[in-house]
Formats: structure tokens, sequence, C-alpha cells
């Protein structure tokens, strides 16, 4: 399984459970990606639970909405 694969997987894992897409941390001459394991908000849950057809990019964008990001 190559790095791209196992990226899309946990986008599409956390997707699955309604949960906040993973987070990444490029400083320091590392890579540090954190996966939250629970539902942050429930507007972002139910968009995902209601609308199955989003993109990646529509699911990636709605989260930095609910994660108060740019």
């Amino acid at each position: 399984m190559t790095l791209l694969e196992v990226d899309k997987r946990m986008f599409r894992l956390q997707r699955e459970r309604f949960f906040p897409m993973p987070d990444y941390d490029l400083s320091n001459e590392e890579v540090k990606a954190t996966l939250t394991g629970k539902v942050i908000d429930m507007k972002f849950a139910t968009a995902l639970a209601n609308n199955p057809e989003l993109s990646l990019l529509d699911i990636y964008s709605l989260d930095k909405v609910q994660k108060i990001e740019p």
C-alpha cells in the first residue's frame, strides 16, 4: 500500500464515521498526522450523513469550517 493509498483510506474511514478529517503538521522536518476519534460538530456529521455524494474536496472544506480554520 502506498502512502497516497494510506492517506485516502484515512480520509475515507473518518468520513464513514462522520469524524473530522485528519490534520497534518509538516513542521520540524517530520510529518505528524492527528486523527480525532469522535464527532466534534453535529452539523458536520449530519452534512456527511445526508450527502453521501460530497467530494473529498467538499468534505475537506466543510471540515475547515467546523474547525474554524481558513
